[in-house]
């Protein structure tokens, strides 16, 4: 099937052999697949926890293109398949994928074969002038603002990737995907890169080392999480004055330095500035 279409709470797009699902998940969240294979499979390995059913989600297809809302979040996809977020509200945009160039015509999500059914992708995303990146873990850059860099996501020794930004421009951005590859934060564009997929497990064996390595990296983030409310109930009982953050931890830090920006505003229209 070509085009758009509606099933149960997802919109679907399909051109060739390219296939892309929009669905909501979580408040103010939509989750995005695309495929170049057969089907967009649910039984693969993930780290997402499944969504409440109980969702706001409105999705209209029209013949210049469709949209699908949760929330404050709405995502149209042109007739050609290009996906642009905005605010539900105020239809300004957050984010969105390139235009392809007539020249090159290089699509903004591009899928070369490896073997079988696994790929090597590239998605291509507009940057903004002025747009501040937060997140993708700790690294050795010295850098709180990532846009510019070029990030490796892959786990060394003290370089922890967590595939996760946090935009000035009002988004969070999850990619969800298992794959080392890395991430371009441009001024001409942001490029993110797969260039390995874990494999399906096959065997007893592999699978055992796949959910392994899934139930540590769980227990990791809960360990954190652990240590962060620890240190809150400190706070506010008084037994602490000062929390110590890890680079990493932007998102603290960035609300942090919005209160303390709020706090010594001698004025409403100062602070938003």
């Amino acid at each position: 099937m070509q085009g758009f279409r509606q099933q149960e709470n997802k919109l679907l797009w399909e051109s060739n052999y390219n296939k892309l699902q929009i669905e909501p998940w979580g408040r103010d969240s939509l989750r995005v697949r695309s495929t170049s294979g057969t089907e967009i499979r649910d039984d693969l390995l993930s780290v997402l926890l499944l969504p409440s059913s109980n969702t706001d989600a409105r999705i209209t297809i029209e013949q210049a293109g469709a949209t699908i809302s949760n929330g404050a979040l709405t995502a149209s996809i042109s007739p050609q398949g290009v996906i642009r977020f905005s605010n539900t509200t105020s239809g300004a945009e957050l984010l969105a994928e390139t235009e392809p160039l007539r020249a090159t015509r290089i699509p903004a999500r591009s899928f070369k074969a490896v073997s079988g059914d696994l790929f090597r992708l590239e998605v291509r995303f507009q940057a903004y002038d002025g747009e501040q990146l937060y997140g993708l873990g700790q690294h050795q850059h010295g850098r709180l603002d990532q846009k510019g860099c070029t990030i490796d996501l892959v786990q060394r020794n003290t370089e922890v990737s967590i595939p996760f930004l946090l935009s000035s421009r009002g988004y969070g951005f999850l990619w969800h995907n298992p794959a080392v590859g890395r991430v371009e934060l441009g001024y001409n564009e942001t490029r993110w890169v797969s260039c390995f997929y874990l494999p399906e497990a096959t065997d007893v064996q592999t699978r055992l080392q796949q959910e392994y390595y899934l139930a540590r990296n769980c227990d990791i983030l809960l360990e954190d999480v652990g240590n962060a409310e620890s240190a809150q109930m400190g706070l506010e009982s008084g037994v602490m004055q000062t929390m110590q953050l890890q680079d990493g931890e932007v998102m603290i830090r960035h609300a942090l330095h919005h209160i303390q920006k709020w706090v010594d505003a001698p004025s409403v229209k100062i602070a938003l500035s």
